[in-house]
């Protein structure tokens, strides 16, 4: 059962999105560079935190003081994306004394607050004010809201000015780490009366080495208004419902706001931030989270670090499904770095952008190197929305610094805050801030796939001499079928391809030399097939990357995915649900890996850096414990009509099965209008068989 979400009030800034492009990899030219005073020894240098579109102008908080080399001390705004800076925000006696954190639009965005660890707005005690941006002015009818901290997070809702940090005090009375306020006049308000309280690693030996300040991090508000998540330091939440008790809930909370006072959702929980990480080093790692523009699911990225090879979430990107719910919440998927944080992400319907210090994506085995599946991705990144798999996107920060502290999307593009001036391996010089427009951009990769009326087998298992590829048609309510072109090459030997599909136009394959492959392909009037260039896809080792130093010690070589050593043993392969399903030669299970096809973009250095395959292989049916069909004799399968189609790699006969989208829900069986290959029928079995489109 999912979360249905009653009549809500919809956040005045939800998620907004371009549907359909990938931002370009080069950045826009000329816009504003941030600057300010050398840091001192071991800390943090210039560093934009905190971004917003207001109107016609871009709003950026941080700790820089010039902008352009004109004085602009934590606030600035300029007309986007390379305009003029505007000179009178924030207005004389309007600026904050301190580093500013969070921006949030007002309704309209006529104007924006700003937070963060400030203390003052010009001569007014206070570490929120509200700006106007016709003039630039704090408007001073919002009275001041003092905490006794910082204020990290913000988000409109209504009426209702929700506030996240570490504090335990507003104007004096007791609120631990959640708050809101009056959008109009800043008064306290009882509305979200949501306590935080316990350090997630507070039973640490090392605690009072690493013990951190409790409350939150970051929040975001789903698009229909339903439910906000925050995360940060705390073990337990209490509501106004529940303020004895309270319920556990480990850096991450489910909070509805369906009800007449917003209350911690009773059933949903997660384990997943349970885990200590680095106990030494950290108290709490998650960092920062967003929803999705259509509601149905959000991203948590986090740091944390571990130590030796590890599945623990720790230093990964993370999304939860809106429909997933109960005290045990599984991830749909993660997507790990290796031992480096991630401290920034943005989600848009074409992909999941994540920054931070990371190297590489795709790493889950790594542990400050690049393990089994490791792409190269300096500090800036994008993750297949449907199963986090990195995309081709990679414009790269090098030097990392600390990292990318803010992503913040538009309806034009994306933005990226960070402490570094260089996007690319030194390439653009943008200092703290930089732009990537979606003109440019790229179409993510699309999953149209063949209708299963014809079905090419490429090679021949029981004669070496097949170097060809045929045609048969194919009926998927029967299982009949029969020869209908003859057989053709377009130039490379068939008989070496182990395991292949059709998607996007494109006949994916491996070869015996442990590669993995696609060219394009077309039947011209249905009879006619013409051939592209074979095309190597290797990610994992990336000429543009391969050599550069990452200031760790090595390079960004990555490593490729542990499928490729089992591509010379595949015996079938078939694309769905985003993922590579096969079969390896005398083993009985069917297997998965998450596949991203990445664009259609040009290959470029002979090589296509799409295609990222995931380093986690998942058993999908497994007949020597209770599953449905063996598999250690397929010569070939197909999806089709509803079911599971298999070819017998000795006999060539035909067997289906039904499969619900995930796996085989029946045993496989003999289809009735398919006779024995060995009687006249059709032989299916081959080393490479796919759907035609």
């Amino acid at each position: 059962m999912g979360l249905v979400a009653a009549a809500c009030t919809p956040p005045a800034n939800p998620p907004v999105d371009t549907p359909g492009t990938i931002a370009n990899v080069v950045p826009f030219a000329n816009t504003p560079n941030f600057t300010g005073p050398t840091p001192p020894p071991g800390g943090f240098g210039t560093q934009v935190t905190s971004v917003a579109q207001v109107g016609s102008l871009m709003v950026a908080g941080g700790n820089f003081t010039m902008v352009n080399s004109a004085a602009r001390p934590f606030l600035a705004a300029w007309t986007g994306p390379a305009g003029a800076v505007d000179t009178a925000l924030p207005a004389a006696g309007s600026a904050p004394d301190g580093e500013v954190d969070a921006i949030e639009p007002t309704l309209g965005r006529t104007g924006f607050y700003a937070a963060g660890h400030f203390k003052h707005v010009g001569t007014t005690t206070t570490n929120v004010a509200l700006f106007a941006i016709s003039n630039g002015a704090r408007v001073t009818t919002f009275a001041p809201v003092v905490a006794d901290g910082t204020i990290n997070t913000m988000a409109l809702v209504g009426t209702h000015l929700l506030l996240g940090g570490y504090f335990s005090r507003i104007d004096g009375v007791a609120r631990q780490g959640l708050a809101s306020v009056n959008y109009a006049t800043g008064a306290l308000e009882p509305f979200f009366n949501i306590q935080l309280n316990g350090h997630h690693n507070f039973n640490s030996v090392n605690h009072g080495t690493v013990e951190g300040q409790v409350g939150a991090i970051s929040m975001s508000v789903s698009p229909d208004g339903s439910r906000v998540i925050v995360i940060g330091n705390f073990t337990n939440v209490k509501d106004s419902a529940n303020g004895k008790v309270g319920y556990t809930r480990d850096q991450i909370v489910n909070i509805r706001m369906s009800t007449a006072l917003p209350t911690v959702d009773p059933n949903w929980a997660t384990p997943v931030f349970t885990n200590k990480c680095s106990s030494n080093a950290f108290d709490s790692y998650v960092q920062a989270v967003q929803w999705s523009p259509d509601g149905s699911f959000f991203v948590v990225v986090d740091s944390g670090g571990y130590l030796g090879a590890s599945l623990q979430a720790c230093d990964s990107a993370v999304r939860f499904n809106n429909s997933s719910t109960g005290l045990n919440v599984p991830p749909a998927w993660i997507d790990f770095t290796g031992k480096d944080s991630l401290y920034s992400v943005a989600v848009t319907s074409a992909a999941v952008y994540v920054g931070g210090h990371q190297r590489w994506l795709n790493n889950p085995l790594g542990s400050d190197n690049a393990k089994a599946g490791a792409v190269p991705r300096p500090g800036l990144g994008a993750l297949d929305p449907a199963n986090g798999v990195p995309l081709a996107w990679n414009p790269g920060r090098n030097p990392r610094g600390h990292g990318a502290d803010v992503i913040y999307g538009t309806r034009t593009g994306i933005w990226v805050g960070s402490d570094t001036n260089f996007i690319g391996n030194g390439t653009y010089e943008h200092d703290e801030l930089a732009f990537f427009p979606y003109v440019g951009g790229t179409t993510p990769a699309a999953n149209v796939v063949g209708g299963a009326t014809q079905i090419w087998k490429a090679g021949n298992w029981n004669n070496p001499a097949v170097t060809t590829v045929s045609a048969n048609s194919f009926n998927p309510a029967t299982g009949a079928g029969r020869a209908i072109l003859p057989p053709s090459s377009g130039g490379i030997d068939w008989s070496l391809v182990r395991g292949a599909f059709m998607l996007n136009g494109r006949i994916y394959y491996g070869r015996t030399n442990g590669k993995f492959y696609y060219r394009t392909f077309s039947l011209a009037n249905h009879t006619t097939p013409t051939y592209g260039p074979e095309v190597l896809i290797d990610p994992y080792n990336d000429p543009t990357w391969d050599s550069v130093l990452n200031g760790s010690g090595g390079t960004y070589q990555g490593s490729t995915t542990g499928f490729y050593s089992e591509i010379p043993n595949i015996t079938g392969m078939f694309y769905a649900n985003r993922s590579i399903y096969y079969t390896l030669a005398g083993d009985n299970r069917l297997f998965r890996r998450a596949f991203s096809p990445g664009t259609a973009a040009s290959p470029t250095n002979g090589q296509d850096t799409g295609g990222v395959i995931s380093p986690l292989r998942v058993t999908v049916t497994d007949s020597a414990h209770g599953g449905l069909v063996d598999f250690s004799n397929a010569g070939g399968m197909w999806i089709a009509n509803g079911h599971l189609w298999l070819a017998s790699k000795h006999s060539g006969s035909l067997y289906e099965a039904n499969w619900n989208g995930a796996g085989v829900t029946s045993h496989a069986v003999l289809p009735f209008a398919n006779p024995n290959p060995n009687a006249g029928g059709t032989t299916w079995a081959a080393p490479g068989v796919f759907v035609a489109q």
